[in-house]
């Protein structure tokens, strides 16, 4: 089974309901194999908050906006992993019946990461703004939902997403 990080952006009262919203915001997303645990979060004022016990191995203490945001640069531009494909060899040189049904799978994942990537980085990034792999939950990410709630506080929740 692998885990995944997801990061989403929040407004809430406190951090209990910050995390309690993102759960309800994403109640449908998952099966008996996909599934998820809510962490914690760290507020705009880089205070931590624990929801879960156990569930804190993603979100260590001292985590502070800044490291957050460097971590999502960063997943921008790690080279993709796509598994036993060599993009190299694939491009320019791509026939219809020259892929089985899984490498066009990866191919399109690879496409979509490239198109992700490149948009992400055509501008400065800003962590209560942007976002990355916005609701692909099952991915590396960050899904911005700070005009679901009111909230006085602005909020990034650490989801481990299991798949």
């Amino acid at each position: 089974m692998a885990h995944n990080l997801h990061l989403i952006t929040i407004r809430a009262d406190t951090p209990h309901e910050a995390c309690s919203s993102v759960e309800d915001n994403i109640s449908e997303w998952g099966t008996d194999n996909n599934w998820r645990v809510i962490c914690g979060c760290v507020s705009e004022n880089n205070e931590i908050y624990l929801h879960n016990e156990g569930g804190g191995s993603w979100l260590q203490p001292g985590t502070t906006i800044s490291d957050i945001t460097t971590m999502v640069k960063n997943w921008a531009n790690n080279k993709y992993k796509c598994g036993d494909i060599d993009i190299i060899k694939l491009k320019f040189k791509i026939s219809e019946d020259s892929l089985t049904r899984r490498e066009w799978l990866m191919l399109k994942k690879y496409i979509d990461y490239k198109y992700e990537q490149f948009s992400f980085n055509e501008k400065e990034f800003e962590l209560w703004g942007d976002t990355y792999r916005d609701y692909q939950y099952n991915e590396v990410g960050l899904t911005n939902m700070l005009d679901y709630e009111d909230g006085k506080y602005k909020y990034v929740v650490f989801i481990d997403m299991h798949n």
